[in-house]
């Protein structure tokens, strides 16, 4: 059986017309019946397609190369170096072996364990993606989506001219990857002239892909095929303005190290055959791998940005195990894997659940897989012969289980296990907002004030807490409660509910805070769609603080119009380096005076108790390296919050207007306490004296280190400079 003869094993290529289907509109005329004459490259191919398409990756030309060499080095264990139990990895080389695998590597924590070929075979051995080339398409899509050359909700009819006056015009990027763009697909049979079969093999693959007819409206309904998937070729090309397989080299393959692989073209500088065949070597499989394990970063890069990472694995509307282009979620488990919406129980067999439920892989016909388990840092990657007897669960969960962390330890981030995120339209997804209809009018009170929270959470069970947890809710309440007070007598004011990261993460992964901004950046916008076009004013503490800081950088300073309208952000408890304005921030200053405006202000409090001051700048000065070097400058920016000044002047305690505390027995702010203690900024640290008494001493997280109480030791300063910089934000105007 040639290659393209075993499709028909998958179940997968329907007939043209759906059961029940009604007539479809016109489309392309279909291509004449080729002759050996009429498309000689064609028939030379027929001539020579390979019985088992796998491991022969020569037959087919022209093609055109996406990498070279050996790629970037990969870390790979010695036997005692190896954290998996060799039982665990003798049983996958077994099962591979047995179902004929031509190369098989399995990666724990970043790391090979294991690297099996087939006698023959090796390392630098290519072999035939079949559908793996698929899923690929799917990253270089979201890949573009992410820098902003297009959009999943784009249609067809902007990439494909004929198809502007077209019906199937209307099928959107996003139906393409979620497979239910309603268009037909032919009958496969390995005969010379059927249309399926010569996709694989003809010189002209616009012919028959745009000969596909419409057989329902897009979005209708789910089903797995091959011929559409070529359609993201004429997508990337047209957004890009790069050849496909450029824009594939430039983008993935050479930021992830690929070595040696070629995509095919039909014909010499045509089109790229998308929806099959990629000849590339299992060990840069594993490089995309393990760029997905850790959700879109391979070695400190960012490939895809974790809102990506999650579009890209989350499930389609119609499928709840189908992600994008073959990337399968291994939950929820089903006895089949759906392949039809239409005809659910047609699919392949599922002989078990994975073990755990952060599952995904990227899918070839016949087994060929690359399997990411971020909770487990484990990657696998099998190419073999084409055998549709392959087990993914039994073959996989002996080695879930291999990795699964010491009772005593966390399992690794993953964004999959994360709970779901807050609905921002819904008033319970807030710990303060406005209730509906009182908003404040008139010139003095016309900001309004976005509230971001610390860290509350300090359990174990969760990376990120959900944000509506009966045990997370009450300390998130109490510190908005507190610290959201200093809007009181300015502005009305919102305060999100999100998915902190928690205590577990700090330090660990930053990515748990990456997941948490996607939450505040929602909250957010939903902010701004509920002020109109309203001035306002950013606080953020800590981890808020971080959040708040890349809301200025990431969201403000790259949308002219939210500049103008920022009041000014307070950065409270992170570290801010001075390289930052002028590197990342061009338009937003570092406020130096007590009424400027679209600034950022920012402190850390202390006491001479704390001996760590040294070690506090040292780390700031290392985390900001690379940034202070470019910026020209190691100073890191502390703007005093008695004088709102950013100079190392001392202000004394008589200008402290008022200290103060939300106490939860009352379910109020205590009652202010002024002239509490003095400030001044030395070196980036804001030093207050004297020693704060009881009840503020409680906020001590060690000796000296005031982090917990950077607002509330100047909460009515706090308060009061808002309300003078949204006057000066008013007469500014």
């Amino acid at each position: 059986m040639r290659f393209a003869a075993a499709l028909l094993a998958v179940g997968i290529l329907l007939s043209a017309a759906p059961p029940g289907g009604a007539a479809a509109p016109a489309a392309d005329a279909a291509p004449a019946a080729p002759t050996p004459r009429s498309d000689p490259r064609a028939w030379d191919r027929h001539q020579k397609s390979p019985k088992e398409p796998v491991a022969a990756v020569d037959w087919f030309t022209p093609t055109v190369p996406i990498g070279e060499g050996e790629g970037a080095p990969l870390r790979v264990a010695s036997e005692s170096e190896r954290t998996l139990p060799a039982a665990a990895l003798d049983a996958a080389r077994d099962y591979a072996v047995q179902l004929n695998s031509y190369g098989l590597i399995v990666a724990h924590r970043g790391v090979i364990q294991l690297e099996h070929y087939k006698e023959g075979f090796g390392p630098d051995r290519q072999l035939d993606s079949q559908s793996l080339h698929k899923p690929l398409a799917a990253i270089l899509t979201m890949a573009a989506v992410a820098d902003g050359k297009l959009s999943l909700d784009d249609p067809m009819s902007r990439f494909i001219p004929r198809w502007r006056r077209d019906p199937r015009g209307a099928i959107t990027v996003r139906d393409v990857l979620y497979m239910q763009t309603g268009l037909g697909e032919p009958r496969y049979e390995e005969a010379w002239g059927n249309p399926g079969y010569q996709m694989f093999i003809t010189s002209r693959i616009e012919d028959y892909l745009f000969a596909l007819p419409r057989e329902s409206a897009p979005g209708e309904h789910f089903r797995s095929h091959y011929a559409a998937t070529q359609l993201l070729q004429f997508v990337l090309e047209r957004a890009t303005g790069r050849r496909y397989a450029d824009y594939l080299r430039e983008r993935l393959w050479q930021p992830l190290g690929g070595g040696a692989a070629r995509v095919r073209l039909d014909r010499p500088n045509g089109n790229a055959q998308v929806f099959c065949c990629l000849q590339a070597r299992p060990r840069d499989w594993l490089r995309v791998g393990l760029m997905l394990s850790k959700h879109g970063s391979l070695d400190g890069r960012t490939v895809l940005p974790l809102d990506t990472f999650l579009q890209l694995t989350a499930p389609s509307p119609l499928a709840p195990n189908f992600a994008m282009q073959q990337i399968w979620r291994g939950s929820p488990y089903s006895r089949v894997r759906m392949m039809d919406s239409r005809n659910p129980a047609r699919g392949l067999p599922m002989s078990a659940p994975f073990a755990i439920d952060d599952v995904f892989y990227l899918e070839g016909r016949g087994g060929q897989r690359v399997y990411v388990v971020p909770s487990r840092e484990l990657v696998v990657v099998r190419q073999g012969e084409v055998r549709m007897e392959w087990d993914d669960a039994a073959f996989l969960n002996g080695l879930i289980a291999a990795a699964a962390p010491a009772a005593d330890k966390a399992p690794a981030f993953s964004a999959l296990l994360a709970p779901p995120a807050p609905d921002y339209t819904q008033a319970s997804a807030w710990a303060h907002r406005p209730a509906q209809g009182a908003t404040r009018t008139g010139t003095a009170t016309q900001a309004a004030a976005f509230y971001i929270h610390h860290t509350t959470y300090g359990g174990r069970e969760w990376w990120n807490a959900p944000h509506d947890a009966p045990d997370v809710v009450p300390g998130v309440d109490a510190v908005v409660a507190g610290q959201g007070s200093v809007f009181e007598s300015c502005c009305d004011w919102w305060a999100p509910r999100y998915r902190q990261a928690s205590l577990l993460a700090l330090g660990n992964t930053p990515q748990a805070y990456d997941l948490a901004f996607l939450d505040v950046r929602a909250a957010f916008r939903q902010f701004l769609e509920e002020i109109g076009e309203r001035p306002f004013v950013i606080l953020g503490h800590s981890q808020g603080a971080l959040h708040t800081q890349t809301l200025v950088t990431d969201v403000i300073e790259r949308d002219p119009a939210l500049r103008k309208r920022l009041v000014a952000a307070y950065v409270v408890g992170i570290p801010v380096p001075m390289a930052l304005y002028g590197q990342t921030l061009r338009h937003i200053t570092a406020c130096t005076t007590p009424t400027q405006t679209r600034c950022i202000a920012t402190w850390s409090t202390f006491t001479d108790r704390f001996t760590g001051l040294a070690q506090w700048r040292g780390g700031t000065r290392a985390r900001f390296a690379a940034l202070m070097q470019a910026g020209g400058t190691q100073a890191i920016q502390c703007t005093n919050p008695l004088s709102w000044r950013a100079d190392e002047v001392a202000v004394p305690a008589a200008q402290n207007l008022g200290a103060t505390l939300f106490d939860p027995r009352a379910g109020a702010l205590m009652p202010p306490v002024a002239g509490l203690v003095d400030a001044r900024c030395v070196d980036g640290a804001l030093l207050a004296a004297p020693e704060p008494p009881a009840p503020f001493s409680a906020l001590a997280m060690v000796p000296g280190n005031y982090h917990l109480a950077d607002v509330a030791l100047f909460h009515a300063n706090v308060a009061r400079n808002i309300a003078d910089r949204i006057a000066a934000w008013g007469a500014d105007r």
